[in-house]
């Protein structure tokens, strides 16, 4: 029953968050009301970065609570209030983009604080509830359904909107995608609230707030393993410093359609068909710092390619008009736009493929070496530092584009991609550090 609920709430409420998310739908429409990358950074990530960002503190109270289904309730009404709030707010000011906008920060912002509680709370209700050699493929089927197959239909919707601006013209094409995305996380959240959690047996009382920090302390001094875990997912998290810059820069300068975007989701989607049933299945067989290292190779990837377009770019290909070659003899032509488009789609599938790996591994190493007694802290604070470097890392990436654009007059997206590749390319090398607790369980 549990596993089944916690696949239905991944299916539907990942396919409606995904509209939310850093890579596409989000910045493109920022990028239509902001002029700075700062903000367009800030805003792309706005949506997610609450889920992880007040965990640390949640877990300070999380500890004492017998259940935490009743956290992840209120939390997630008070949440998807707030989303439903900018909807409704979207389609009253629709004639002024502006205010939209502010307003999107306004209650996009408060519907992430409200993300904490619940995101923390979800994480033990399934860590207490589904077997750890389970969660591999819960995590799988969640994404396969979820960034897949109900993904899949979303996308082939949200073309439909983008590609006929006669019936959705904008801004109202991006209104009705975004009330796509809150029925569709409504409805999986609802799912979630019948999932049946046992009492917890570890329930400790709410400590005294100096003695929870210097607990925290001693958890990152004392456990070598962690505090190295610590080092990658910081390192990792350093790829959002391009993630919503990849569409910025292709709509801007490379000319890439706006409907493209649409394009980029759909390709998005087929590539996480086959990595949810990859990284699971590698993850339950092989245990997650495989998954971990590999995933990274695979996110540094995006930025790599990102840096040869730009190289390609500066040396005016694939330029205007229409582009001729051979392939096994034929004369073959294509127009700028299509190529171009040809060539960036890569970057957003290894984006997402990059992305299931981290949630099955990432999430998944925490609760398989936390010591049962401190899974909310070190859950809590995993998920806390990433939440800050989410905040830190896209308003970062859109400081350094502005900064090098004003020095040198050209677009400055390069140095994101750069920064990026090397900082991912460092959390591979670091996780071949990381312990498997598997092979120690073998080996005991």
């Amino acid at each position: 029953r549990n596993f089944v609920l916690g696949v239905v709430n991944g299916v539907l409420f990942m396919a409606g968050s995904s509209l939310f998310g850093p890579a596409l739908i989000l910045p493109q429409f920022l990028s239509t009301i902001f002029e700075s990358k700062a903000v367009i950074g800030i805003g792309s990530n706005l949506f997610r970065m609450g889920w992880a960002l007040l965990q640390v503190v949640v877990a300070y109270f999380l500890r004492a609570l017998r259940r935490r289904k009743p956290v992840y309730i209120i939390g997630n009404a008070m949440r998807l209030s707030m989303v439903g709030l900018f909807v409704l707010s979207f389609y009253i000011f629709q004639d002024n983009v502006r205010l939209v906008g502010i307003l999107f920060f306004v209650f996009i912002g408060l519907a992430t604080i409200s993300a904490g509680p619940v995101g923390l709370a979800f994480q033990d209700i399934v860590a207490r509830t589904i077997p750890a050699r389970k969660r591999g493929s819960f995590v799988a089927y969640r994404v396969l359904g979820g960034q897949g197959l109900t993904a899949l239909g979303v996308g082939f919707l949200v073309r439909h909107i983008l590609m006929h601006p006669e019936s959705f013209p904008y801004p109202g094409n991006y209104l009705a995608i975004f009330t796509i995305s809150w029925v569709l996380m409504s409805v999986g959240v609802i799912a979630f609230c019948f999932v049946r959690e046992p009492e917890d047996s570890e329930v400790r009382p709410v400590p005294r707030l100096k003695t929870y920090i210097f607990e925290l302390f001693l958890i990152v001094k004392r456990d070598r393993n962690f505090r190295r875990f610590l080092f990658v997912r910081a390192l990792r998290i350093c790829e959002t410093l391009a993630i919503p810059f990849y569409i910025v820069y292709g709509r801007i300068v490379l000319g890439v359609p706006e409907r493209a975007a649409a394009t980029f989701y759909i390709a998005g989607i087929l590539a996480t068909l086959p990595a949810s049933l990859i990284w699971g299945k590698l993850a339950d067989r092989f245990g997650n710092r495989l998954i971990i290292i590999a995933s990274c190779f695979v996110s540094m990837a995006s930025p790599v390619i990102a840096l040869g377009l730009v190289a390609a770019n500066t040396m005016g290909f694939p330029g205007g008009g229409s582009v001729h070659f051979t392939v096994a003899g034929a004369e073959l032509s294509m127009s700028a736009e299509t190529l171009t488009v040809w060539l960036l789609a890569p970057v957003f599938i290894l984006v997402r493929a990059a992305a299931v790996g981290g949630i099955v591994g990432l999430n998944n190493y925490v609760m398989e070496t936390a010591p049962a007694r401190r899974r909310p802290l070190y859950l809590g604070a995993a998920t806390s530092l990433g939440g800050l470097l989410m905040i830190v890392m896209p308003a970062l990436g859109g400081g350094m584009i502005d900064i090098v654009e004003k020095v040198t007059g050209q677009a400055g997206y390069w140095i994101v991609f750069a920064a990026a590749a090397a900082a991912v390319g460092c959390a591979a090398y670091l996780a071949r550090g990381l312990n498997e607790p598997r092979r120690a369980a073998q080996v005991r």
